[in-house]
């Protein structure tokens, strides 16, 4: 081989080689950033991800006292340690957050919830004698039951899609339910019937928000009612159809043709399309809570003693027994990522029980941790994601964050010595009433703000497209509203 030819080819064969190592670095150098490494102080350092999102969007992001470029929904890499996050747009309060971040870790702030300085409230429609309101699970809709002068049962429905809400009367048949007699205040006039109001619960809809339980309790009996919302002439009573006597009833289908049922201690699936009753799945039960439309979950009265059992099941499966000598046990079923979950809290223990199958034959859910809580609570509940559990007595309510491993004590300051109940607005953002105001704050209990007089006895909501906040207000003159505090500005 010639000088010329030698020359050639190892030309070539660094030509291949530069090339191959720019590839490898390009690779490298693109793995690298996308796990989260950055260069510091000439030493390399794996950072975390943090995810920004807001309602409304558009918001300006700060980290650390600097600027993102980008307003939300967007993200930022934070280097391993304590960070304070602030989210804020004009006329909004600003939304503030303070915690640390893992390197690795992703850490999800996209529950902003930016309250308006300026707070816009109108009301609509009196309602006289309002004793219930119930929001469908869209959150498009409200069932409100009132009573009129005579007391009695008048069903509403209220369209909140919309910026001015409109109401509607819903006619159920009478003759579904036991009627009130009452006699006749003048001489030789009829006999009139009515439904008594006080006698009447909204219990739960269906997932296609098409239907809805309703309870009838006459001295001590309860008479269940399935709602065809939409067709309300199809409406049925299931006591009377099956002649049993539920006390507890959850519907696990999305018409309401499939229904999970407690009679005395029993439960037993229904069919309300075809008319059957199942044999009895589980004895000698208290009560139960379902998960989707096939996992069930329940407490047991243990035999020949004074303490019960948590259980679970999914439908056609074995019912198995997770927890035992509990003394007055709450459950929550609840699935979170790969992670099937049972939660049980008995005083002031959550027992979190979890495994990646639910239980068939034999129980799969391993005891995962103990949670010792400051007080004995007596509600348990899960977020809509199932990531959060919140253990609430009166004032003083728990929280601890799956994602996190971390817990936090929420009180509430309220000068009044009425139990002030605590729940979820959104999966993130809890509400509660504190003097009589609506307050929200994060499930962390920081961002606190008041946001409109309201009334304990009736559920708040957001509106399905997050503009409007929607509570009952009393009148001056012993009447009720619904209120409406507009969140987002336009």
């Amino acid at each position: 081989m010639n000088e010329k030819k030698r020359k050639q080819t190892m030309k070539i064969i660094m030509g291949d080689f530069l090339m191959l190592f720019s590839v490898v670095t390009i690779v490298v150098t693109l793995v690298f950033i996308t796990q989260g490494w950055t260069l510091d102080k000439g030493s390399a350092q794996q950072t975390g991800l943090v995810q920004f999102a807001s309602k409304p969007t558009g918001a300006t992001v700060e980290v650390d006292q600097t600027t993102l470029y980008a307003k939300t929904n967007t993200k930022a890499n934070v280097l391993p340690g304590e960070h304070e996050f602030k989210v804020w747009r004009e006329g909004y309060e600003t939304w503030y957050r303070k915690t640390s971040v893992n390197a690795g870790q992703v850490l999800w702030l996209n529950y902003t919830s930016l309250v308006p300085k300026q707070k816009t409230i109108k009301t609509f429609n009196a309602f006289e004698n309002l004793k219930q309101t119930k929001v469908y699970p869209n959150q498009e809709e409200i069932l409100a039951l009132n009573a009129d002068a005579n007391g009695a049962a008048v069903f509403s429905v209220i369209d909140i899609k919309s910026d001015t809400p409109k109401i509607s009367t819903l006619n159920i048949p009478s003759e579904l339910f036991t009627l009130i007699t009452k006699s006749a205040e003048i001489p030789d006039t009829p006999e009139t019937q009515f439904l008594a109001a006080d006698q009447i619960s909204i219990e739960s809809f269906t997932s296609d928000n098409n239907h809805v339980l309703l309870k009838q309790t006459v001295d001590g009996v309860a008479n269940w009612i399935l709602v065809d919302l939409d067709r309300p002439n199809e409406s049925q009573n299931l006591t009377r159809e099956f002649n049993l006597n539920f006390d507890q009833m959850i519907p696990i289908s999305d018409n309401g043709s499939k229904i999970l049922v407690r009679t005395g201690t029993d439960l037993r699936q229904v069919n309300t399309t075809n008319k059957t009753v199942s044999a009895i799945l589980v004895d000698s039960i208290t009560h139960f809570e379902t998960y989707g439309n096939d996992v069930v979950g329940y407490i047991q009265k243990q035999k020949d003693s004074d303490k019960y059992s948590a259980g679970i099941f999914k439908l056609n499966e074995t019912p198995v027994i997770v927890k035992k000598d509990l003394v007055n046990p709450k459950i929550a079923v609840a699935s979170y990522y790969s992670e099937n979950y049972l939660h049980v809290l008995d005083g002031k223990n959550i027992y979190v029980l979890k495994s990646t199958e639910w239980p068939t034959k034999q129980n799969t859910l391993k005891l995962s941790q103990t949670i010792t809580l400051p007080f004995e609570a007596s509600v348990l509940q899960v977020n809509q994601e199932d990531r959060i559990i919140m253990a609430s007595l009166k004032n003083d309510t728990f929280v601890y964050d799956l994602e996190t491993d971390k817990h936090y004590d929420i009180t509430t300051d309220s000068k009044s010595e009425e139990t002030k109940k605590i729940t979820w607005f959104d999966s993130f953002v809890m509400y509660g009433f504190n003097d009589g105001q609506l307050t929200i704050h994060d499930f962390d209990g920081a961002n606190k703000h008041p946001l409109m007089d309201a009334l304990e006895a009736f559920p708040a909501t957001f509106s399905s497209n997050n503009k409007y906040v929607y509570a009952i207000q009393a009148t001056e003159d012993g009447k009720y509203t619904l209120a409406q505090l507009k969140m987002i500005i336009d």
